[in-house]
């Protein structure tokens, strides 16, 4: 993993960080320019890959779905 520096701002939400929580980063782009970077957000609950497809829908439309149904999506984040 390459070494980078923290913006001033960044490294006061790092310290704010709940425990439980930490962001692992798998794979950073070698493209000039580019800051696209692969990792893992890892949760009390569980882990979520990054990037990812996060589907967005009403509480009622969530709340009309069966845990199976829920399941069946394949995602790791609904909201």
């Amino acid at each position: 993993m390459t070494a980078f520096a923290i913006p001033l701002a960044s490294a006061a939400l790092l310290d704010a960080t709940p425990p439980g929580f930490r962001f692992e980063v798998l794979h950073e782009s070698r493209k000039p320019g580019s800051r696209a970077r692969v990792g893992r957000i890892h949760t009390p609950h569980g882990v979520i890959d990054t990037p990812g497809f996060v589907p967005v829908g009403t509480n009622a439309a969530l709340k009309g779905m069966t845990n199976a149904q829920a399941a069946s999506c394949g995602v790791q984040l609904q909201f």
